[in-house]
């Protein structure tokens, strides 16, 4: 299992493989999720395609051992659920639209702060 620096390298370096492009803040969101959970899945719950787009319903999870969205680190446990609409050219994501429970993350992440007192 990799880690730290490794882990992050090895984020980027996926992401240049499946991505054609680069969407404002993107890379350096996802390394900042990686950076933050231990064992960070993206789990895909539900997927519907057509032609060269698909749209996923996923759930995000790990275990909280940076800072993340302003929270500390607490240890526990963290998911989200979120939908991304993915539009493909030639193998590699060229378009993509993400709406995550950002609200419903926020809410974990105090109250699993507030038991961490």
């Amino acid at each position: 299992m990799t880690s730290g620096p490794q882990k992050l390298c090895s984020a980027k370096h996926y992401l240049s493989r499946i991505i054609g492009y680069r969407p404002p803040g993107f890379t350096d969101y996802v390394l900042s999720v990686r950076g933050a959970l231990a064992n960070y899945k993206c789990e895909i719950l539900e997927c519907v395609s057509e032609g060269m787009q698909a749209f996923a319903k996923m759930r995000f999870s790990g275990v909280h051992t940076g800072e993340f969205r302003g929270y500390l680190s607490t240890g526990q446990n963290v998911h989200w659920l979120g939908a991304a609409l993915f539009h493909f050219d030639e193998n590699k994501i060229c378009e993509l639209w993400v709406l995550g429970d950002l609200t419903g993350l926020d809410a974990l992440l105090r109250e699993n702060q507030k038991r961490n007192r």
